[in-house]
């Protein structure tokens, strides 16, 4: 499995570290499961945002301003993740 502990600077290992939410985190994006043909907004102004799982091989969702209601799971976990990441800010 990927590693994110080790894409991440040193500063911030040390409280991943000690984080049982990464590990069920971790957990929950090996098992994620996302349609991938769906519509989604698109326009000429906003935001995209794009998530990457693993390193080599790897996998890119890309959404813009939104993300479609039918990757639910993974809002869920992209939210989990801000949420840590800024619990040490």
């Amino acid at each position: 499995m990927f590693d994110i502990k080790k894409g991440i600077g040193p500063n911030k290992r040390r409280w991943l570290a000690e984080s049982p939410d990464l590990d069920e985190i971790l957990r929950d994006t090996a098992t994620l499961h996302l349609p991938l043909n769906v519509d989604g907004p698109a326009g000429l102004d906003g935001t995209g945002y794009h998530f990457q799982i693993g390193g080599v091989p790897s996998v890119t969702i890309f959404w813009w301003m939104e993300m479609p209601a039918e990757w639910g799971a993974l809002k869920s976990i992209v939210d989990r993740i801000h949420c840590l990441v800024e619990k040490d800010q």
